[in-house]
C-alpha cells in the first residue's frame, strides 16, 4: 500500500484466488498420487517376489503369466501417473493467469489514476509493474516423504517430485540468504 496505494488491492484480491486455486489442486492431486505410489510399492513387491523365486516361474513356464502380469501392473501404474500429472499441470496455468491478471489491472488502474492525476507518477506505476513481473524468483517445492523404500523415493525424485528438464532436485534446501515466502502443508 505504500507504493501503490489502492492498486495494492489487487494483489489482496487475487492471493487468494491463487490461494484457493491451489488448494484445489491439491486436494485432488494428493490421492492420486498415494495411489501412484501404492502401485510403486505393488510392482516393486512384485518384480522382488519374481527374481527372489526365479526358478520356481521357469520350472512351472510361468513366464508369460508373470509377464503378462507385470505389463499390466506397469500399464496401470503409468495411466495412474498420467491421471496424477494431468491435475497438477493446472498449477502453472493459475499461476500465470493470476500473475497476468495484476499485471494487467495494475496497468489498466494504474493508467486511469496517473491520467486522473491523483497521486501516481509513471516511475511509481512502473516501479509497481517491476514488482508483480519478479525476476529470479526461485519456488522450492519441499515434499515431506514417510513410508517409501529408498529405490522407489529415488525414482519418485525424478519422476513424481519434480520434472528433470527444469528441475534441480535435491534432498536439502539451498545454500545462501533467501526470505520463504509461503509453507503450505499437503493432505
Amino acid at each position: 500500500y505504500v507504493m501503490g496505494g489502492s492498486l495494492a488491492t489487487t494483489f489482496v484480491v487475487l492471493v487468494p484466488v491463487l490461494a484457493f486455486g491451489l488448494i484445489m489442486i491439491a486436494r485432488k492431486a494428493m490421492p492420486a498420487f498415494r495411489a501412484v505410489f501404492r502401485k510403486y510399492d505393488k510392482l516393486n513387491e512384485s518384480i522382488e517376489e519374481n527374481v527372489m523365486a526365479m526358478r520356481v516361474v521357469k520350472g512351472f513356464v510361468r513366464e508369460e503369466h508373470e509377464s503378462g502380469k507385470f505389463r499390466d501392473a506397469a500399464k496401470e501404474l503409468f495411466d495412474n501417473s498420467v491421471s496424477a500429472e494431468k491435475i497438477v499441470s493446472f498449477n502453472a496455468p493459475i499461476m500465470q493467469g493470476c500473475v497476468y491478471t495484476c499485471i494487467l489491472l495494475i496497468s489498466w488502474f494504474g493508467a486511469k489514476i496517473i491520467v486522473s492525476g491523483t497521486g501516481l507518477t509513471t516511475g511509481e506505476l512502473t516501479s509497481l509493474l517491476g514488482l508483480t513481473a519478479l525476476t529470479g524468483l526461485r519456488l522450492i517445492n519441499r515434499y515431506d516423504v514417510e513410508g517409501l523404500k529408498k529405490d522407489v523415493f529415488e525414482r519418485a525424485v525424478q519422476t513424481v517430485f519434480s520434472e528433470p528438464q527444469v528441475d534441480f532436485a535435491t534432498e536439502s534446501l539451498p545454500e545462501g540468504d533467501f526470505t520463504v515466502f509461503a509453507v503450505e502443508a499437503l493432505p
